[in-house]
């Protein structure tokens, strides 16, 4: 009888002792759940962020091709004047100015 109630003093000591280790390890789990959750909620925010700066970069990026669109189709406008007018010059001045109007009718 003594023998068994030593025994079943030893099982008991040794599933508190069980208890207090497990207790342990879920406590540091759920810290580690903590901590993981937290940092995939900073993760998502940073990725939301980027999302949005990116959007805005490219939108940047479009205003900023059309607007040198622009400035290309300007140049070559003002290219093509002035070799209209270099053609006008030399066709004038190869008619010995005849190909202007004189003001007169």
């Amino acid at each position: 009888m003594q023998s068994g109630v030593s025994m079943k003093a030893s099982l008991e000591g040794t599933l508190s002792e069980t208890e207090t280790s497990y207790a342990i390890e879920l406590q540091k789990l759920q810290d580690t759940i903590s901590r993981l959750e937290a940092e995939l909620f900073q993760v998502r925010t940073d990725a939301s962020r980027q999302a949005i700066e990116y959007t805005q970069l490219l939108d940047v990026k479009s205003r900023l091709e059309t607007e040198i669109a622009t400035y290309h189709h300007l140049l070559e406008g003002e290219e093509s004047s002035k070799s209209t007018i270099c053609e006008i010059q030399k066709v004038s001045s190869i008619t010995g100015g005849r190909g202007k109007s004189s003001g007169r009718p």
